[in-house]
């Protein structure tokens, strides 16, 4: 029933944003409590709706992939000319800096008010190490100070944060002996030079 509300704000979104809606993302959230969105292929409709219903902070959402899929998919053959034929229409839009910004922002938003409720965080391959006082920082705060209690994955895998940004986290894995995230099982920090 909760996840119902998470597929209502992203459909209120597109609505109100005048985009056509998604039926893989609606799906995915109102069966799942997924939000799930490859940023290599994601043209500006789908970022405005993902940015806008994270914003309005529905609950329902426990699980939230927003990744580069090249990280996944860079030997598919198929999957690089889809990109490449997406990059040649919109540019690396979704992985710009400033849409990067937006993006982290409103996560920050959603995870400050529903942060407790999310098990898995996976942002693997978007390029936080650009500018880690903007696109890591808020989020690394976020999670401090909203204390993901139920998180059990983390993946930052190939985000380029390298020692600068593991140290930006720290404090939200916790410090003086408490615990913020006492359910987390993983954290990939695989690839972060």
């Amino acid at each position: 029933a909760f996840a119902m509300w998470a597929g209502e704000a992203y459909a209120r979104a597109c609505f109100q944003l005048g985009f056509q809606l998604d039926q893989g993302i609606l799906d995915a959230l109102t069966q799942h409590g997924l939000l799930m969105l490859d940023l290599r292929l994601c043209p500006p409709a789908a970022l405005s709706t993902t940015c806008s219903t994270l914003r309005e902070k529905p609950t329902g959402i426990r699980q939230i992939v927003l990744r580069d899929g090249m990280r996944c998919f860079c030997q598919d053959l198929a999957y690089r000319k889809h990109a490449a034929a997406k990059d040649r229409q919109f540019g690396k839009y979704a992985l710009n800096t400033s849409h990067l910004r937006m993006l982290m922002t409103a996560l920050s938003v959603f995870l400050s008010a529903r942060g407790q409720k999310v098990w898995i965080l996976d942002l693997e391959g978007l390029p936080l190490g650009k500018q880690l006082s903007s696109l890591l920082a808020p989020l690394a705060a976020t999670l401090t100070e909203a204390g993901a209690r139920h998180l059990q994955w983390l993946n930052l895998s190939g985000c380029g944060i390298a020692d600068r940004g593991l140290a930006l986290l720290l404090p939200a894995l916790g410090n003086s002996g408490k615990v913020l995230l006492p359910e987390l099982e993983a954290i990939l920090l695989a690839e972060n030079r």
